[in-house]
């Protein structure tokens, strides 16, 4: 009798040693994998940044410096940031609500002010079209083709270069450079929104 009970204590043993070992043999690096999320709460990494940036902008040298934000592109919407236009009547047709200051220099150049706002403009010679020596907007009177403005909210715009929603709580400039024609934009960034933009090239024009 006291064999009998020996041996089935035995067997149970051995059935119990049995089942842990295959519980730790399925757990034993066969871990599933981790999903790693990007919280849009907290400011979203460089790396990921240039992983979210839109295929077709083509953006390059993606880079973070103290508090601005500067990548380079081929977009041809940084030389035309107002259309192409060969002639002055068509921005002021598309801004026809806007009553500007306009002068006129010699070697067909432009300049086009609003308030504290003012743009200028030269006619390239080749092309026809007019070109973008220099902007210093401040307030929401002109818009950008691609409907940015002063009062813009930052979300927003930078929905126009990611494709995912970013958040970069501590970024005050983002400075996007034309890959070939020479133009830098500036955009200022207070409380979530665009407080300026400053359009710059690389004309040797005065640009007061």
């Amino acid at each position: 009798m006291n064999r009998y009970i020996l041996i089935n204590f035995c067997l149970i043993l051995m059935l119990f040693s049995s089942c842990n070992i295959n519980g730790l043999k399925k757990n034993d690096g066969k871990q599933g994998k981790e999903t790693k999320v990007v919280s849009t709460n907290h400011n979203t990494p460089k790396d990921t940044l240039i992983s979210f940036s839109r295929e077709e902008l083509e953006i390059e040298n993606l880079k973070i410096i103290g508090d601005t934000l500067n990548f380079v592109t081929p977009l041809k919407q940084l030389f035309y940031p107002f259309g192409e236009f060969n002639s002055l009547k068509f921005f002021l047709n598309a801004n026809e609500r806007v009553n500007f200051e306009i002068k006129t220099y010699p070697e067909d150049i432009y300049r086009v002010a609003f308030e504290n706002s003012y743009c200028k403009f030269y006619k390239n010679e080749e092309t026809g079209l007019l070109d973008i020596v220099y902007a210093n907007l401040n307030n929401s009177a002109i818009k950008l083709s691609n409907g940015v403005e002063v009062g813009s909210n930052s979300g927003k715009f930078y929905d126009l270069f990611f494709k995912k929603r970013v958040t970069l709580e501590n970024i005050r400039i983002v400075k996007i450079e034309s890959l070939i024609l020479g133009v830098v934009h500036y955009y200022h960034i207070k409380n979530d929104k665009i407080v300026k933009i400053i359009i710059d090239s690389d004309y040797q024009i005065d640009k007061s």
